[in-house]
């Protein structure tokens, strides 16, 4: 629990951790025997606390966003905030846009102000399980409704299949075949898929779909001319 002092919206913790030194005399072990993976300067972290404040309270809340695909604009909307969720060490908020009626997916490392919309009302979410709305996807990124989920097949040499196997890419991972070293996922292709299965580099090779194949390709692709032109 240690670990976890210092960061926002735990400071609950430091009283249950006094209490607990006290009752079971803790006090004289200052051995750290645990890592988590955790980044304390990841930008965004002294709005969590904010943010699932509003989460929980069912309070609408005005973003001031900095996008990075708008040439680095920042962008204001309003937001009825509905789950928060971590991945890859950062934090996402995910909420009805007040005005386009969609789901949008907030950073919060790049938040750059957000206040409490008094005069709004909160729009209760009725319609999503997000205990279930990321079962398709690798991450947090929710493709557009026209990707559909694929079946993919990967083959990985045989130095890599065994941490495959024991650290699945997605809990709808199958062993295919053991002799070849090859499983399948059943997803809807995102970015973050993507950069999972170019993290592996040559360790593994996709086998279908074709158009996926493709894909994975074009970016390997692009990836060496960039370095061919040295």
């Amino acid at each position: 629990l240690s670990r976890f002092r210092g960061l926002p919206c735990n400071e609950w913790v430091d009283e249950v951790i006094s209490n607990l030194e006290w009752r079971f005399n803790l006090k004289g072990n200052k051995e750290n025997i645990v890592g988590f993976e955790q980044n304390q300067n990841l930008k965004g972290l002294d709005k969590l606390s904010d943010v699932l404040d509003a989460t929980s309270n069912h309070q609408v809340v005005e973003i001031l966003y900095h996008n990075f695909k708008n040439g680095g604009r920042d962008i204001f909307f309003t937001v009825h905030p509905y789950y928060v969720k971590q991945f890859n060490n950062r934090w996402f908020l995910f909420g009805l846009d007040h005005k386009y009626r969609n789901i949008d997916t907030i950073a919060l490392d790049r938040i750059v102000k957000m206040n409490v919309a008094e005069d709004i009302q909160f729009i209760p979410n009725k319609d999503i399980d997000f205990e279930h709305y990321f079962d398709d996807v690798v991450g947090v990124t929710i493709p557009d409704q026209g990707v559909e989920k694929l079946h993919l097949e990967l083959q990985f040499t045989e130095g890599r299949f065994p941490y495959v196997t024991s650290k699945p890419i997605h809990h709808s991972q199958q062993t295919v075949s053991e002799e070849e070293r090859i499983i399948s996922i059943d997803v809807r292709p995102n970015n973050e898929l993507i950069a999972q299965i170019l993290s592996f580099g040559s360790d593994v090779k996709v086998l279908s779909p074709e158009p996926f194949l493709q894909q994975i390709f074009n970016n390997i692709k692009e990836n060496f001319e960039q370095y061919h032109t040295l």
